[in-house]
């Protein structure tokens, strides 16, 4: 097992797991926190990779960041490095809503995956990250 080195950031804490998973935990429902979120995925993008697919698990079920700034922080950073490799995002919430929002990100063909689990899924979304790595990979 790697030996895993937990960083923190203004709002957000990060660490890389096992099998690669980038694993940001969000500790504040600031916007500050979306900009530490967003740095963070920016360094990612910048790093050259031998990887075909860069893996998230994204903890918000004790916080959560403001959605207008970070749906424009992430169209500005998929603006800027339009060719990263693709990303998947497993989503860790407490949101009810989230189930329809899932639905309604399940027909969208991107380049960037996105799926929601409950904050009690933690096993099931890192499951669901490796398998979609895998399927990249191979």
């Amino acid at each position: 097992m790697n030996e895993q080195q937990e960083t923190q950031y203004e709002g957000v804490s990060y660490e890389v797991l096992d099998n690669d998973i980038h694993y940001i935990r969000l500790l504040q429902s600031t916007r500050q926190a979306a900009v530490s979120t967003f740095s963070i995925l920016e360094h990612l993008y910048r790093q050259p990779s031998h990887r075909q697919v860069l893996s998230i698990l994204m903890d918000s079920s004790h916080a959560s960041v403001p959605l207008a700034s970070s749906v424009h922080m992430a169209a500005e950073l998929e603006k800027k490095y339009p060719t990263h490799v693709p990303v998947n995002i497993a989503l860790l919430q407490r949101n009810p809503l989230a189930n329809v929002l899932q639905t309604m990100l399940r027909p969208l063909r991107m380049k960037n995956q996105t799926r929601l689990f409950d904050s009690e899924q933690h096993t099931q979304a890192i499951e669901w990250l490796v398998q979609q790595a895998d399927g990249r990979n191979n």
